[in-house]
């Protein structure tokens, strides 16, 4: 909510406020920032947002080129490999409480019938005092009826969510890793993830 002047014209001396200019005053005050706790007075949300950052993908992990990335800069990487994973960085305000999450793939055209393993993710965060890994989201598996259905551009979603962040003691990010086994084809487009968040404080990191 923006604030309001409650009198544009400017205070004259001795001028007294109007029971309608108080309870503006009032409305501004209580939908303020907190200076010293940051806190926004109530909830916000929720917000949706694209992941910014480009992702790492598992290349690194023999001779084998997993990904075809020239075009990431574009929105997409492609896999060259079945089961093929990559992983993006998740950045959310502290303190936030992620609603939803989503990943965008377009399989290529030409499956006979649905892989046997279907495209999955999930939400991994890293504490860093200790060092160890914990699963934040279960692993989302794609639910497309069909093949028809899995060969377009969809999302793999969620669900409801309410994962808080705490970005004091963790880091987080998007695991996913493409379709492999029986009828798997390589060449899925993955496309950045996006999600929603509600937030009662504002971070400045």
């Amino acid at each position: 909510m923006a604030f309001t002047r409650v009198k544009p014209s400017g205070w004259a001396f001795g001028e007294k406020l109007t029971s309608v200019q108080m309870n503006t005053l009032d409305i501004d005050h209580s939908n303020s920032v907190d200076l010293v706790t940051l806190d926004l007075g109530g909830t916000v949300g929720p917000i949706s947002r694209v992941c910014p950052f480009l992702p790492s993908t598992d290349d690194s992990s023999g001779p084998t080129i997993n990904w075809d990335k020239q075009n990431q800069n574009l929105g997409y990487i492609e896999a060259a490999v079945v089961g093929a994973r990559c992983y993006w960085p998740l950045k959310l305000p502290d303190g936030a409480t992620l609603t939803a999450i989503a990943t965008l793939i377009h399989p290529v055209g030409g499956h006979g019938a649905l892989p046997a393993v279907m495209p999955s993710f999930k939400v991994v965060s890293i504490h860093g005092s200790l060092g160890t890994a914990a699963d934040e989201v279960s692993l989302v598996t794609d639910s497309s009826a069909n093949t028809t259905a899995y060969q377009l551009l969809h999302a793999i979603t969620s669900g409801s969510l309410s994962v808080v962040i705490n970005n004091a003691a963790k880091r987080y990010l998007v695991y996913l890793e493409t379709e492999f086994s029986t009828n798997s084809i390589i060449g899925t487009k993955v496309y950045q993830p996006y999600y929603t968040f509600t937030m009662t404080n504002l971070d400045f990191e």
